[in-house]
């Protein structure tokens, strides 16, 4: 159930989230917008195709063509295939369409690094870090992942918002119906 939930119910993914890929922070300005670009045109049609955002084109092939989007002026090769770190098969398949959203990201504005985010609500920090522990000690007794339990978007908006009781916890959007119902008793009991 709670697969299918973090699939179905996929929220749309904050823009400031390719700040994660690890090495984007080593791109110059025309790579930061392509790789932009090129994440949230491959989110969209992950969301499109009910598949996971990895499964359409992964970080690795995404940073690879922001690297050497330097090279490019305004346009990107002709043959994405030629491009290092781009299977054959991927730019046959995709081609035409990535070509024209690196076309997009060559041409925006970079993304500017966004403000750190910080808990400006009362009691914030001592929400979060108990949100923590509660999720790793109930994952390592279910013996999986403590992102399985809860996500750290769902973290940081419980901690955030501070919901009191089921009411104010149903507005936390990231939590979704499953994780709600499963663990929504034992959340409100850990961060009171």
């Amino acid at each position: 159930a709670w697969a299918r939930e973090s699939v179905l119910n996929r929220p749309e993914r904050d823009p400031d989230d390719i700040w994660r890929i690890n090495g984007a922070g080593r791109l110059d300005r025309k790579g930061l917008a392509v790789l932009r670009a090129v994440w949230t045109w491959r989110d969209r049609e992950a969301a499109r195709k009910d598949k996971p955002p990895f499964k359409v084109l992964n970080n690795q092939v995404i940073l690879s063509i922001a690297h050497q989007s330097v090279h490019w002026n305004s346009e990107p090769p002709a043959d994405l295939g030629s491009v290092r770190g781009v299977p054959a098969r991927l730019a046959a398949r995709m081609g035409p369409q990535l070509k024209k959203v690196i076309k997009k990201g060559l041409a925006a504005s970079p993304p500017q690094y966004p403000a750190r985010r910080t808990g400006g609500t009362p009691g914030y920090w001592k929400r979060r870090e108990s949100l923590m522990s509660w999720r790793k000690e109930v994952a390592r007794e279910r013996g999986v992942e403590s992102d399985v339990i809860l996500g750290r978007k769902a973290v940081e908006e419980i901690a955030q918002k501070g919901p009191g009781n089921e009411k104010e916890l149903a507005a936390v959007a990231s939590l979704g119906p499953w994780r709600r119902k499963t663990y929504g008793a034992a959340i409100l009991s850990v961060i009171e």
